[in-house]
Order: C-alpha cells, then structure tokens, then sequence
C-alpha cells in the first residue's frame, strides 16, 4: 500500500509513534471530526454531491475598518430621545471595540437596545485579527433574532467584490441557500463568519453522530460569542458546557462568552 502511494506521486507522512487516544470525551470527538469530515468530503466530491469551494478569507482588519464606517454612518435619529439613544449605543461600541482581549472568557450584560450586535463584533473582531483566529461564531436563541443580525452583519462587513453569503453563513433549520457552496459553508461552519443557533451550536459540541460532529474542528482557534446565555441552555447544563468551552481553549479556541440578562424595557 506504502509503494503504491508512492508510485502515485502523494506525499508520504512520517511515521507516527503508537499511544493511547486521549481520554477526554471532547479530545475523541475533535479527532472523529477530522477524520469524519475528510472522509465525507471526498466520498461526496467523488459523487459529485460536493464541490471544491474554498471560502472567503477573513481579512478581519479590513472588516473591522467597515464595521467602523457603517457605525459612523447609522442614523443619529430625529427626536432629544432617539438621539440619546444613539449616543448611548455609540458609547457602548466604543468601549467594547478598546476592551482588552487578553482574558480568554469576557461578559457583558448588555440589555436589549444597546446596540449589541455591531459592539460586539467589534470586540470580536479585534481579538480574531490580534489572535489570528480562523472563525467567528455567533450564537444567538431565536432564528428571528439571528435574520435581523445576518442582515446587519452582511451590510457592515462584506467587502468590495465578496458575495454576503460567502462571508457571513446563516446557519439554522430555515436558512435557504442558492446553491450547493453556500450551503457547505453554513453546514460545515466554513464561512469566516457563522450565525446559528444554541441548539446547533451545542449539540454538536456533544453530538457523536457523524453529520453533526463533522463540522467540530472549525471551532479551535475561534471567538465564540453567545448571546442570551440564561435562554441558551438549561441551567443545569451549563457546569458541563463550561467545562466544554474551558477544554475547547485548552485545545486552541479562544471563547468570548458574553453575557446578556433577561428583557429589558430599552424604549424602543
């Protein structure tokens, strides 16, 4: 088999000393996504039930920069309250685009209508261009609430010539795609952006089902934003999850696990 590897010109690993697999669940389950998903790609390209589509690059520097201009570009509003309101929002971006990035795990308890969703990124942002990160993701509990910021998102940082899909995957049951690449790009979490759900975004960290677990070892090297975490998951499930988001830095993921409480009256 090793001469008839190389007589068809592929390169040869070296070899690799014997040991036993590491015991941690997580740790098993990465290695079964590596070898899940390469095993799924080329099966499914030999069908032809896959194409070779390499995604956007991140350019995080460059998207953070239109981030910066679509904000400064947001209406200022008409009415002594509105402009409050856009002032404040203005305030809270700011400060999470200068927070320090240094701590793996950060929180912020940010109430509806403060302007989250840009400030946020920003701070993501930062931290994938400063740790030279391959994703981000962002969980968000509802898919109303993640259609409203895949549209902001795909208008703040789609640069000149990119496709918005391409960049920003929404990633959820109802998501449409119109064609086959963009649809890997959401469901193998391959866009340099990725808007899902709680439920997808745990579950496959648990999962030991092959179609879901195929897509798990994009998540190292990532910033993780979840929003709404007391509506994420039930609370008594949260020891396990943190010590999942806990590992899944160990392993290379950076989290940004942000914390946002319950409803409250913003005015709007």
């Amino acid at each position: 088999m090793s001469r008839a590897h190389s007589i068809a010109g592929c390169p040869t690993p070296g070899w690799i000393d014997g040991g036993q697999l590491h015991k941690c669940g997580f740790t098993r389950r990465m290695a079964l996504s590596c070898l899940v998903d390469a095993d799924h790609s080329d099966t499914a390209r030999h069908y032809g039930n896959e194409i070779q589509y390499d995604p956007p690059e991140p350019r995080w520097q460059e998207r953070l920069g239109a981030l910066d201009q679509y904000v400064a570009h947001l209406p200022v509003g008409d009415t002594e309250r509105e402009r409050h309101r856009n002032h404040l929002r203005r305030q809270m971006y700011h400060a999470c685009r200068a927070a320090e990035i240094e701590p793996p795990i950060r929180s912020c308890d940010a109430p509806v209508g403060s302007g989250k969703t840009t400030a946020v990124m920003a701070y993501l942002l930062q931290a994938a261009q400063k740790k030279g990160l391959r994703h981000i993701f962002v969980v968000l509990p509802y898919t109303n609430i993640i259609k409203q910021s895949v549209e902001v998102y795909r208008q703040a940082l789609v640069l000149p010539g990119e496709r918005p899909e391409d960049v920003v995957a929404e990633h959820h049951h109802q998501a449409d795609f119109e064609d086959v690449s963009l649809r890997q790009l959401a469901t193998l979490w391959r866009a340099p952006v990725i808007v899902t759900t709680a439920v997808q975004f745990f579950e496959t960290l648990a999962s030991h089902h092959p179609a879901r677990l195929r897509k798990l070892h994009e998540l190292p090297s990532s910033a993780v934003f979840v929003d709404e975490t007391h509506a994420a998951i039930p609370s008594h499930l949260w020891p396990q999850v943190w010590n999942w988001l806990e590992h899944g830095h160990v392993t290379g993921a950076v989290i940004s696990f942000w914390q946002v409480g319950p409803y409250r009256d913003s005015g709007n």
